[in-house]
């Protein structure tokens, strides 16, 4: 009796199982597959940054780099013969902090086409030895040089050579390695690309004269600053109008019964100059024997000996006079002044 009521039950429950699943599937009758559910997402899937689809702005590195160091690029583009435009090179550049458009944007100008090995592309001007190719930008008064870029074709690919900032030259582009060649293929067309911008405004400057002496001891009885040194082979610093540090004096080793002191000047100073000439007697260097006790000048110190001849070049100078036990350095510098621009009334 209780196996009847048991296989009555089982019954029962295998009846509610098909019920229910027969409910379901005629619940999904009718519903046809979303096939537009990824219509406009796939470009946003496979879309590799803001700027391109695809590979449309990838880039591998090539050779050879430039005289300017500068690596070349290989970048995808439309074109299967490898030529590339300047909308091409600006994608493949820009990024997520920059955007590089091209104000200026030129055709490709074949390589038999140039004139004596020369082509020009607005402000630039290249010119070739049939392989290799060297460019110059002639930029405005008032404008700066933002991109370049260089695209180099030879056999069936390009490089391309971007510039960043105020670059107005370089040598040495080519187009990529040909083959088993070992050397780039011939060049066979060039494009160029670039953006100019105001520059901005430099601050104005004026050169000002100071007098310098080594940091040292002070002149007894005398109303100025100047000071004097023992003979030391330390580094001695080069001190103008008083507090400002110029640059560095360095006495030599005593050979043959003299020594040559050498002044460095810092960055931003100058030797006294007239024109472009620096005055013969900039430096001036008194020799005691003894310690002096006071200075008379240059003119009436007839006490001791005066050396007003030294050998300049550039911000160093160099002057041989004899041994003795103290110095008067004397130095006519001049630094780069900050100023308030003159306005241009035109």
């Amino acid at each position: 009796m209780r196996t009847q009521n048991f296989a009555r039950n089982l019954n029962w429950v295998w009846v509610l199982v098909l019920a229910a699943f027969f409910t379901a599937c005629s619940q999904m009758d009718g519903i046809e597959p979303d096939s537009n559910s990824l219509e406009g997402k796939s470009d946003k899937l496979f879309r590799l940054n803001p700027f391109g689809n695809g590979l449309e702005n990838a880039k591998t590195a090539s050779s050879p780099i430039s005289d300017g160091d500068i690596t070349p690029d290989i970048i995808e583009g439309a074109n299967p013969g490898g030529n590339r435009t300047c909308d091409e090179v600006a994608t493949a550049y820009s990024n997520a902090d920059r955007t590089v458009t091209f104000s200026n944007s030129f055709d490709q100008i074949n390589a038999v086409d140039f004139d004596e090995n020369t082509a020009t592309f607005g402000a630039i001007t290249a010119t070739t030895d049939g392989t290799y190719v060297s460019w110059t930008i002639d930029v405005p008064a008032g404008y700066c040089v933002k991109y370049v870029a260089a695209v180099v074709k030879g056999s069936n690919d390009a490089n391309v050579y971007f510039y960043e900032g105020d670059v107005r030259s370089d040598s040495g582009l080519a187009s990529p390695m040909a083959g088993g060649s070992g050397g780039p293929a011939e060049l066979s067309n060039l494009r160029f690309c670039y953006t100019l911008e105001p520059c901005e405004d430099e601050p104005c400057f004026e050169w000002k004269g100071e007098t310098a002496t080594g940091d040292g001891n002070r002149f007894a009885n005398s109303s100025n600053w100047f000071m004097w040194n023992n003979y030391t082979t330390d580094p001695i610093k080069l001190i103008a109008g008083q507090n400002m540090e110029a640059g560095s004096i360095q006495m030599g080793p005593i050979s043959n019964g003299n020594i040559t002191i050498t002044i460095t000047l810092d960055e931003g100073w100058r030797f006294k100059t007239v024109g472009e000439t620096i005055v013969s007697d900039a430096v001036k260097v008194l020799a005691y024997l003894n310690p002096p006790t006071s200075f008379n000048g240059f003119g009436n110190d007839v006490r001791n000996i005066r050396y007003l001849r030294a050998n300049f070049n550039g911000d160093v100078a160099t002057i041989t006079v004899p041994a003795a036990g103290s110095y008067f350095i004397h130095v006519d510098v001049e630094w780069e002044k900050e100023i308030e621009c003159p306005v241009d009334e035109d």
